[in-house]
């Protein structure tokens, strides 16, 4: 398979997995490496810590606090933009006729959008 190496892997490091994945966009290639001069986080005694904090999933807002705040849950696919463009998007692959390459082309729209959704929500969670 060829590829695009964007970053040399350093000298000393070891690879200890690759994953290759097919997305809307393209494939992507993920690299795990490991370098084992680094030292590890520091493990810090419980007699240090000082305060505990509890975090819940929620449905409504993202993350529950246990010191009573939230923090919001963007809704991406819900603001007035992106529902209507999904929403014709979708019409448009519905009067396709099944089977056809058109119909491909058309879902395949909607599947990239569907993406950039997807990875709007996995950055505002990182």
């Amino acid at each position: 398979m060829r590829f695009y190496n964007s970053r040399s892997i350093p000298e000393g490091f070891q690879v200890k997995t690759v994953t290759v994945r097919q997305k809307a966009d393209g494939w992507f290639v993920s690299v795990r490496i490991e370098d084992k001069t680094v030292p590890g986080f520091p493990v810090i005694p419980d007699s240090e810590i000082t305060s505990i904090t509890g975090c819940d999933m929620g449905l409504t807002k993202l993350v529950y606090l246990s010191n009573g705040s939230a923090i919001d849950n963007p809704r991406f696919a819900i603001n007035k933009k992106t529902k209507r463009l999904v929403k014709i998007r979708q019409r448009r692959v519905s009067r396709k006729q099944k089977g056809s390459k058109n119909r491909h082309k058309a879902q395949s729209r909607v599947t990239v959008l569907q993406n950039k959704i997807q990875q709007k929500r996995e950055a505002h969670q990182w």
